[in-house]
């Protein structure tokens, strides 16, 4: 995780260079405050048909206007009101509920990995629910009774 004001500390392939070293694992790359850097030289490698297959660049950021980085999705497509999208504690039961009902995990692991998540993406919608979807998914075999050392690895 990076904040767009930070892209360019990284040297010119360093995130393709990244995705390649972890062979078949994805990379999760999660870029806050997009529209604070909307001109990084960044953008054309992370975004295009030449980035590697496993990179997977999830972009938060105000509405989009001319320049701004076109990412493959757009959440929300309207932003008549942006904070409907950012999760708060409040929250939390709702949303655990959900997952629960979805993935069938015990209450205690889904909201472990949901409160870890609300710290982790800082309330943003849209990567919230990605990453709660890759680490509820049964076929990626994570350990969610240490997801502490999962959000800490190489991956993220």
């Amino acid at each position: 995780m990076t904040t767009a004001s930070k892209l360019g500390l990284y040297y010119n392939g360093y995130f393709t260079k990244v995705a390649k070293e972890a062979g078949d694992d994805t990379v999760v790359l999660l870029i806050d405050d997009v529209q604070n850097n909307w001109k990084s030289f960044h953008w054309n490698s992370l975004l295009k048909g030449s980035k590697p297959t496993n990179l997977l660049v999830i972009g938060v950021g105000v509405p989009q206007w001319n320049g701004f980085p076109q990412f493959d999705h757009n959440y929300p497509s309207s932003f008549h009101d942006p904070f409907l999208f950012f999760l708060t504690c409040e929250d939390l039961p709702e949303v655990c509920s959900y997952f629960i009902k979805a993935y069938s995990y015990s209450a205690e692991v889904t909201n472990e990995v949901c409160g870890k998540l609300l710290e982790f993406t800082s309330g943003h919608l849209f990567p919230f629910v990605t990453f709660a979807q890759h680490l509820f998914d049964p076929n990626n075999k994570i350990d969610l009774t240490n997801v502490d050392h999962y959000l800490s690895g190489k991956e993220f």
